[in-house]
């Protein structure tokens, strides 16, 4: 199957009438190729390729419990003069080895007050076909199942979800069972069932048939009260999700506002008066510091200066102190050099040079004396210097931490709204909660109730086979009713142990087929060394090297993304469906490398025909690239403002023409 063309005309973001071709004739280019932005019209272009086909059926975006023909209403252009919306999608199938040519066409109206009245009308090869188009939801199952829609259609944002074993298991079992046709054997299996109570029945006398009636009646009676139990559950769970929608709304109006810190402003108050108090003390450190020595770093160069000074004083002092003695000692010295017989005239000379180095001292220490003070009033001086710098250093940086974390407080007492001008909000956040809870209380006894009645079912089930059981003749006609009776019995064995067979058969090779698909996309050796579905839950296991059970939680986020298309991919492959892959923002969520690999790996294969949707956040460079030899088609979505419209051109984002 391969899409040719889709019309679009006043659906949805399209106002007026659009035609894209989707053709993609040369098997080496399977990819067509959509750039948008977000919100510019891909899940709306996505939504009308499903609606085509399905109708009613289809699994659109934010259709939500709308009835179908309010969810047209609200699919028809806001902006058209002419509320007329109508959906055109052209596609090929080959069946037996000859081509058909299918145009589904889709259009619908908003007439005063009336309601939107759909009219389908399919041509094949051509010519309309009114047998086709009056059954063309049970024609489009055949070759399409809408059951596998989720194998071809699928959002690459929401697919991590299907990484997860319950999830993914009923995407396995909903697979399994349209790929081989299972509902025709659980159809059977109810039929024969149908027909063993029947020929039960006809052994009964009339008394038996009384209480038979009265058991079917007791039984209906319960069916129908849970059936009335299913509804309420599904409107429980409706509810529910309401609730949270609107518990998550008020809550994010509460952080929007702020109110969600009022609980926490007198901690953060709290916590502003211990700042300013350590300040204060840090302030009280300093002021210490500068009644101190530390002032005087100011004036180092001066102390210095007044240091040398008085070093000098104190060598002039000493100077003047010993030159008395030292006059007297030469006197003597000269004394006994006379007595000695030295003569006059060497007397002389030496004298002289005394006088000599007296005179030059004299001029050395000459100075005046001014300062007249100690010079060990210096002593430690410029070591307490330099502690009392050290620790003033110490004091600010923690100053400036504190202030910083203190205007950081600040604002957040700004941030913090006044109680009364958020209460509002309070109050319907707290009513939403408990509106929440109630529901949760509804839908948990309402879930009781179910099983309550599951169980009085199956017990009233058991009382009906009983009477028709013990109710049963021997003569010769009724034995052979029993028979036939006991040979449908076995034939229901048959027809669930073929199931059961078929099943595991088929499992395995599915279990095969994800693993080598997830081999084929990785991007190094995994944690995963096998992968096993349980053929009655239709769960996946994930085992270790070790043949160990793993969680996929384990995995990283890109690693369960690209499990899960693995999982799509294996389930699409092993159908044997030659059917288009859509996929809507295909790698928002994964990195540079695990993009590669679907790139390099995914994209060209997944299909004969594959489209994606992309964000210019995605595909792009070197990405771009890479897929360009793949790419059959380009198109470029974007909203025109001017014309109110979203218009879809060909050609990629305009920066990648240039790449």
């Amino acid at each position: 199957m391969i899409f040719e063309c889709l019309t679009l005309k006043n659906f949805g973001i399209y106002k007026g009438e659009h035609t894209i071709d989707l053709d993609s004739p040369d098997h080496a280019k399977p990819i067509i190729l959509f750039g948008a932005l977000n919100g510019g019209g891909k899940t709306t272009f996505l939504d009308a390729l499903q609606l085509a086909l399905y109708g009613k059926y289809a699994k659109c975006s934010n259709r939500g419990r709308l009835s179908y023909t309010a969810y047209l209403e609200q699919t028809i252009n806001r902006y058209a003069t002419e509320k007329e919306t109508s959906i055109t999608l052209r596609f090929r199938h080959e069946v037996g080895g000859k081509k058909h040519i299918y145009e589904i066409n889709r259009a619908w109206e908003k007439v005063d007050r009336k309601e939107c009245k759909e009219s389908v009308v399919v041509s094949h090869n051509g010519h309309p076909d009114a047998l086709l188009s009056e059954h063309w939801d049970e024609f489009i199952n055949e070759f399409i199942p809408q059951s596998l829609s989720e194998l071809f259609f699928f959002d690459g944002e929401k697919i991590e979800t299907l990484a997860d074993p319950a999830r993914a298991a009923e995407l396995v079992k909903t697979g399994i069972e349209a790929l081989l046709g299972l509902e025709l054997l659980a159809q059977l299996h109810i039929d024969l069932g149908v027909l063993k109570n029947r020929q039960q029945e006809e052994l009964l006398d009339e008394k038996q048939r009384s209480k038979l009636t009265d058991a079917e009646e007791r039984l209906a009676e319960l069916k129908a009260a849970r059936n009335a139990l299913d509804n309420e559950f599904s409107n429980a769970i409706e509810a529910l999700n309401d609730k949270k929608a609107e518990a998550e709304y008020w809550q994010q109006q509460l952080q929007d506002n702020g109110a969600h810190l009022i609980a926490t402003k007198d901690e953060i108050a709290r916590e502003e008066t211990r700042l300013k108090t350590q300040l204060e003390n840090i302030n009280s450190e300093l002021v210490k510091l500068a009644a101190g020595a530390l002032p005087l770093k100011l004036v180092l160069p001066l102390i210095e200066q007044t240091q040398q000074q008085l070093q000098k004083e104190a060598a002039i002092k000493q100077y003047q102190n010993a030159r008395s003695l030292l006059l007297t000692q030469e006197e003597k010295i000269l004394g006994l050099l006379q007595k000695q017989s030295v003569s006059s005239a060497q007397l002389t000379t030496l004298k002289n040079q005394l006088d000599a180095e007296r005179a030059a001292s004299d001029s050395l220490y000459s100075e005046t004396c001014y300062l007249n003070s100690d010079p060990s009033i210096f002593n430690g001086f410029h070591e307490r210097l330099e502690r009392e710098e050290q620790e003033a250093k110490s004091l600010l940086a923690q100053k400036s931490e504190l202030s910083n974390k203190l205007e950081l407080i600040k604002r957040k007492l700004e941030t913090i709204p006044d109680a009364k001008s958020v209460q509002h909000l309070i109050e319907r956040s707290l009513a939403s909660d408990l509106e929440l809870r109630l529901a949760e209380t509804k839908r948990g006894e309402t879930l009781a109730q179910i099983q309550q009645m599951e169980e009085s079912i199956q017990q009233a089930e058991e009382q009906l086979n009983a009477i028709r059981v013990q109710g049963n003749a021997l003569n010769f006609e009724q034995q052979r009713q029993q028979q036939l009776s006991e040979h449908m019995a076995k034939l229901q064995e048959i027809v669930v142990e073929f199931k059961n067979e078929l099943v595991q058969e088929n499992i395995e090779r599915l279990q095969r087929k994800i693993k080598s698909k997830f081999d084929t996309i990785k991007r190094k050796e995994s944690l995963i060394s096998e992968i096993k579905i349980d053929p009655d839950t239709f769960v996946l296991t994930l085992l270790a090297q070790d043949m160990r059970p793993i969680s996929p939680h384990r995995l990283s986020a890109g690693e369960r993304q690209l499990l899960a298309i693995s999982v799509l991919w294996g389930l699409a492959d092993e159908s044997g469906k030659e059917l288009p892959t859509i996929i809507d923002t295909p790698m928002g969520r994964l990195d540079g490398k695990h993009r590669s690999r679907l790139i390099e790996q995914y994209f060209p294969m997944a299909a004969a025909q594959v489209i994606l949707l992309s964000t210019d956040e995605e595909i792009k460079g070197s990405y771009y690239k890479k897929l360009k030899p793949y790419i059959a088609k380009e198109y470029h979505i974007s909203y025109e403002e001017s014309q109110l419209t979203s218009t879809i051109k060909p050609g990629y984002f305009p920066e990648e023409k240039h790449d």
